[in-house]
């Protein structure tokens, strides 16, 4: 049996998990930001695929206005 479900952002998804419709893979943030009153429990993924890797990506970082240079000086920062 296959099922896919689609559901609305990740609030849809969590909520979806805490009335008892399976389980599923979100971001750390979204149970973070948004797990308040809901019945559920989580556990952090340790295998190598589960791990993000995150990119920023602009079509010429050089031709960025200031505020977007700003963000990406703040967010590459060693």
């Amino acid at each position: 049996m296959q099922v896919r479900i689609r559901a609305d952002g990740f609030d849809g998804v969590m909520r979806m998990v805490a009335r008892g419709a399976g389980l599923a893979i979100v971001p750390l943030a979204a149970v973070e930001r948004g797990s308040g009153g809901l019945s559920f429990k989580s556990l952090a993924l340790q295998e190598p695929w589960g791990q993000r890797k995150l990119l920023l990506c602009a079509r010429d970082f050089a031709a960025l206005p200031g505020y977007a240079k700003a963000l990406l000086h703040a967010l590459t920062l060693p």
